[in-house]
């Protein structure tokens, strides 16, 4: 099993993945307005600088940018030629932008082009002259918002021992740890807040504390969550559907079932693809992993057959024209299954006439609709009653990650998704990486002013200077989505 420890390859693996996605799409110029895509102008920095009376002092501020070009403005606030700048220094990460002698031109406007660092920046200002002089002083950055992959869905299990060996059955043999806990900010994001008279001393909580530690986790306790997790997936993940994001919840623990049927509002099942279904039905009732029905072909031509991990979550076992994976080249499997890549989600809706639209806000584009109803041994293998009705919408992101919008006409259910926060045993969320997070968020509001956010932007994952952040929102029917890149 593969593994990556140290917090500093975490975090560059968040980096390189949003890069990797990049290149591994058929990147489109989106011209449509209407849709993530394009870029927006953030505003990185602003502050005013005043010399006061006695020796120039100097000032040092940080912000967050992106790696890449950005434009400084200096604007002269002075109230009076008398009082114009007269001598000021203006560095950027130790670079010197303006010096004494540039002031001397008695400009109302200095305009630069500079150079921002991923993460933290610094603007240093030294102001002499007279008491009095002052400027405003501005950083400004256009940034991409476009959404690049998905990177993960998130299933949470009552029992990570269990489930990851569960998984591991089914050829998940990759792994990347991340830290047992973090801070409030990013527990936020997700939806918890910690109750209060929590012991953050306690043995257990010490305990994967020292663990972290152990592993370069340098993470801070000031009232996040505990929990055990991996992001899994299958050999060479990046063309394979990435990850899943496996998490026992420790604190805030929460035991209630998933989803008891497949036609519950959210994200009711996640797809595997496999080069042979037939052989891959024999091996999970063979381990005893628990199958609705036999492989069957829908409506769609697609044949499938629907089954359980240890804590009753659905999953699909779709077959397709393909090969196992042999990556060494010696024609034998390299895993135990012949299942080779992470395939769709599927997500019930209320009503697809609005759902379509609000995913394709976020930069999926519709492939077909799917089936409608099917035959009594479709509907055993979906677990339904004969004569279901549901309509359906498959749609794709540009590197071919796929939703299914499903909305059940009969049987219907109308309880509302799991609700926040996104510790409910089940798959919780989809988690996708944007090209800049800020611009992407900036954007989807101006996109969609009803859109509810869990939270504002969580820098992730080594405190409040991070390059990188999270967000995580709702759909329509109340299902988490989330965000994650370059802030």
């Amino acid at each position: 099993m593969t593994k990556m420890h140290r917090m500093g390859a975490f975090t560059q693996f968040w980096v390189g993945a949003a890069a990797l996605a990049m290149t591994l799409i058929s990147t489109q110029a989106w011209s449509n307005d209407s849709v993530l895509g394009g870029s927006v102008i953030l505003d990185r920095f602003e502050a005013t600088f005043e010399r006061e009376k006695g020796s120039p002092a100097e000032r040092a501020e940080i912000f967050i940018g992106s790696a890449g070009e950005a434009t400084l403005t200096l604007v002269d606030l002075s109230d009076s030629r008398s009082k114009n700048i007269a001598s000021a220094t203006v560095m950027l990460n130790g670079e010197t932008l303006l010096k004494p002698s540039d002031f001397r031109k008695k400009e109302s406007t200095y305009e630069l082009p500079v150079t921002l660092l991923a993460g933290a920046n610094e603007i240093t200002v030294k102001l002499a002259g007279k008491p009095g002089t002052r400027f405003d002083l501005q950083v400004q950055q256009e940034v991409s918002t476009g959404v690049t992959s998905r990177i993960h869905f998130n299933t949470q299990v009552s029992s990570f021992r269990d489930a990851r060996e569960f998984y591991r059955r089914l050829g998940f043999n990759f792994s990347i740890d991340f830290p047992q806990t973090n801070t409030a900010a990013v527990a936020r994001a997700i939806g918890i807040e910690i109750p209060p008279g929590t012991d953050f001393k306690a043995a257990e909580w010490e305990e994967r504390l020292d663990e972290d530690r152990a592993v370069g986790f340098p993470i801070g306790v000031d009232g996040g969550y505990l929990l055990k997790g991996q992001l899994i997936g299958l050999p060479l993940f990046f063309a394979r559907g990435f990850f899943i994001d496996l998490i026992e919840f420790t604190i805030p623990r929460r035991d209630d079932p998933p989803y008891e049927k497949i036609n519950h509002l959210g994200m009711a099942m996640a797809a595997m693809e496999t080069a042979d279904i037939e052989y891959d039905y024999n091996y999970l009732v063979s381990n005893g992993i628990e199958v609705l029905a036999e492989p069957i072909t829908n409506p769609d031509g697609e044949r499938f057959a629907i089954f359980k991990d240890p804590d009753g979550v659905y999953y699909q076992l779709i077959e397709t024209n393909s090969s196992f994976i042999d990556d060494d080249g010696d024609g034998e499997r390299d895993i135990e299954t012949n299942i080779n890549r992470l395939g769709k989600v599927t997500i019930n809706v209320s009503d697809l006439s609005v759902s379509v639209p609000f995913y394709e806000r976020i930069g999926f584009q519709v492939v077909r609709d799917t089936y409608e109803t099917g035959s009594s041994d479709v509907a055993e293998a979906l677990g339904m009653p004969i004569g279901f009705q549901r309509k359906g919408t498959l749609m794709a992101l540009a590197d071919g990650s796929q939703v299914e919008l499903v909305q059940w006409i009969n049987p219907f259910d109308p309880a509302p998704p799991y609700s926040g926060p996104v510790n409910h045993i089940g798959i919780g969320r989809i988690a996708f990486t944007v090209e800049n997070i800020t611009g992407a968020v900036e954007k989807l509001k101006q996109l969609d002013s009803d859109i509810a956010f869990v939270s504002e932007i969580a820098p992730c994952c080594t405190g409040d200077l991070s390059d990188s952040g999270i967000i995580a929102f709702y759909d329509p029917d109340g299902t988490v989505l989330e965000f994650t890149g370059p802030r």
